[in-house]
């Protein structure tokens, strides 16, 4: 925050701030537990340790990688809350799915339509998934819903009509 108030205020930082800036917030989210809101949170702040005047996307991309930790977070409390499989569940049961099929066909090549026979043979959890789904869709949705709200709050708080060019 400090890099990007200090530019905001008309000074450049060194390049070999930002460097450092980022290395150690690379080193913390690398300690952080893969796929966990800390590594994932983790992300957006290694997302905003670029110099807006050297990278174009630095605030796209922070505010993106924001987005997505903040989706990730409510649909991972509502997995846990209403017990529903996660990603890596469902990917392991689609595998084994897949591989099972693969024994019992002699063509090797047809195609194993895994969708189907987890809604066919395994309902529960094709219920669960198809939940996991729409709920993360939700998410997403509400998310960037909110993240519209404050970007408009941020342009309107900026608009000086005695500056507008326009």
């Amino acid at each position: 925050m400090e890099l990007h108030d200090m530019e905001l205020a008309g000074a450049a930082p060194k390049p070999a701030l930002w460097r450092k800036v980022r290395s150690a917030a690379i080193a913390e989210t690398d300690r952080a537990v893969k796929e966990s809101p800390e590594a994932q949170f983790g992300g957006v702040i290694e997302a905003a340790t670029w110099s807006s005047r050297t990278s174009r996307s630095v605030v796209s991309d922070t505010f993106r990688s924001w987005v997505n930790a903040r989706r990730d977070a409510a649909v991972q409390r509502q997995v846990g809350e209403r017990g529903l499989l996660t990603v890596k569940e469902t990917k392991s049961l689609l595998e084994k799915i897949h591989e099972e099929e693969k024994k019992k066909r002699k063509d090797k090549k047809e195609f194993i339509h895994v969708f189907g026979i987890l809604e066919e043979k395994y309902p529960k959890e094709h219920a669960s998934m198809m939940d996991f789904l729409r709920t993360q869709h939700k998410e997403s949705l509400g998310q960037w819903e909110n993240a519209l709200g404050i970007l408009l709050g941020v342009f309107e708080e900026a608009h000086c009509p005695d500056r507008c060019t326009c």
